[in-house]
């Protein structure tokens, strides 16, 4: 029903009709709001707002602002994991941080790679993906224990990644090559790539769809 959307120089969060696609609130949020998600039961919102090196909790029915908690610095994307818990890449620190964001406990802290930014969870909770832009590799962290347990190189600079629904595959994409790359979690393998048709293309974010026929990579600069 709803679309919120990061403003990263507004410092607002925007929320969008899905049906009729009209904003009809902006949430004052905080400065340079970057990753947001959700707990599972769809209860509370989360926005990392790195500037502050925070991350603030709102109400997604009324909008309202209930807490906020520190993340460590610069906390640039997160994921949530089925668990409740967010897994967040600290950006200027070089490590991934996991928090219980109903008490803002800090649970653990993963040394990674330089500039980590994209974060994945597999969807049985027991991987999770962090990836580092400068050390161009994509970290597998094990769950509970919070252990890296493979450092996979990809191409330069990848942003983000996503699990298959077996948690076999993870997709990545490689911004400075313009590609997807398909990964196999197990080998560690690069099993596949393919090039964005642009070649002004600088990929981020990328999602599998419900049935794992498609995926939907967002372009950058094409």
């Amino acid at each position: 029903k709803r679309i919120f959307v990061t403003n990263e120089r507004d410092d607002t969060v925007s929320v969008i009709d899905g049906l009729t696609n009209e904003v009809v609130a902006t949430i004052e949020i905080g400065k340079r709001p970057r990753g947001i998600g959700f707990a599972p039961d769809g209860s509370e919102g989360y926005v990392a707002i790195s500037e502050e090196n925070a991350i603030v909790v709102f109400d997604p029915e009324t909008f309202e602002i209930l807490r906020r908690f520190e993340s460590g610095e610069d906390p640039e994307t997160f994921a949530v994991h089925p668990n409740g818990n967010i897994y967040i890449s600290n950006e200027d620190d070089a490590k991934a941080s996991v928090f219980n964001p109903k008490t803002g406990e800090l649970i653990a802290e993963i040394k990674v790679g330089i500039e980590p930014e994209g974060v994945a969870i597999s969807p049985d909770g027991t991987k999770v993906i962090v990836t580092s832009e400068s050390t161009n590799m994509l970290h597998i962290i094990s769950v509970p224990e919070h252990k890296i347990i493979n450092n996979i190189l990809v191409g330069a600079r990848p942003r983000a990644a996503t699990f298959n629904r077996a948690g076999t595959i993870a997709y990545a994409t490689s911004e400075i090559s313009g590609e997807v790359k398909k990964v196999d979690i197990a080998s560690g393998k690069i099993v596949g790539r393919m090039a964005l048709a642009d070649d002004k293309a600088k990929p981020k974010d990328v999602l599998l769809n419900r049935d794992e026929t498609k995926l939907y990579v967002a372009g950058g600069r094409a």
